[in-house]
C-alpha cells in the first residue's frame, strides 16, 4: 500500500491506474547494488479507515494506492555497478543542468507552438510560426 500525501504529485499515477491498473514498481536504494521490481495491479482506496491507518501528525492521505504483488524479481548488482549508479564521482553538477521547471515549461511551450503549427496548417496557411529561439532565450532553447 501506497499512500498519496499530499505533494505527491501522483495525479498522472492515478490516471494511469484507473485506465490501466497494471504496475511495476523498481526500488533502488543508494549505495545498494541489487534491486527489486515488481509487477501487479493497483488499485486506489479513499476508505477512511484505511486512510487513517496512514495518518501522520494527525493528518491522512486522501486515498491510498493499493498493490496486489503478481511477481517479483531480484536484480543482481551488474548493471547497477557497471553504470557506477551510486559512485559520485561520476555524477552530473546538478547546477549544469535545467531545472524541473524550466524543462515543463519548455515541453509546454513545444506542445502550444505545435498546436499552433497545426491551426494554421488547417486554415492552409503555409508559413511556419516563427522559431522564439532565434530572437531571445526562452523555454523552447532548453529542450528540443
Amino acid at each position: 500500500m501506497i499512500p498519496n500525501r499530499n505533494g505527491n504529485n501522483r495525479i498522472e499515477s492515478l490516471r494511469n491506474i484507473v485506465r490501466d491498473p497494471r504496475v511495476a514498481i523498481h526500488f533502488l536504494i543508494p549505495g545498494c547494488a541489487e534491486s527489486l521490481r515488481l509487477k501487479g495491479r493497483a488499485a486506489i482506496s479513499a476508505d477512511p479507515a484505511l486512510t487513517a491507518s496512514f495518518a501522520i501528525n494527525g493528518k491522512s492521505p486522501q486515498t491510498v494506492i493499493i498493490v496486489t504483488v503478481e511477481s517479483v524479481y531480484y536484480h543482481c548488482a551488474k548493471a547497477i555497478h557497471r553504470a557506477k549508479l551510486w559512485d559520485a564521482s561520476t555524477h552530473i553538477d546538478r547546477s549544469s543542468l535545467p531545472s524541473t521547471n524550466a524543462i515543463l515549461a519548455a515541453i509546454q511551450w513545444r506542445r502550444c507552438r505545435n498546436a499552433m503549427q497545426i491551426g494554421r496548417r488547417r486554415r492552409s496557411d503555409p508559413a511556419p510560426l516563427p522559431d522564439p529561439r532565434a530572437d531571445e532565450p526562452g523555454p523552447a532553447s532548453i529542450a528540443q
